[in-house]
């Protein structure tokens, strides 16, 4: 449970820090990793809690 918050929604404005984070993904990915007007919606998960496993918790 939680709530997701889309940052690049393709009917409205962008998220406020959509453009500080395109850059990162932009510079690690390269330039044309992605058409972000068409292919990828990205999403902010504000979850109330998590859990992870790790299979082997030494590595």
């Amino acid at each position: 449970m939680g709530k997701v918050e889309t940052l690049n929604p393709r009917d409205s404005e962008p998220a406020a820090d959509w453009p500080e984070l395109l850059a990162h993904l932009e510079d690690f990915y390269g330039d044309d990793f992605f058409d972000r007007d068409n292919d990828v919606v990205c999403y902010r998960l504000h979850p109330h809690w998590m859990t992870v496993f790790a299979d082997d918790p030494a590595r």
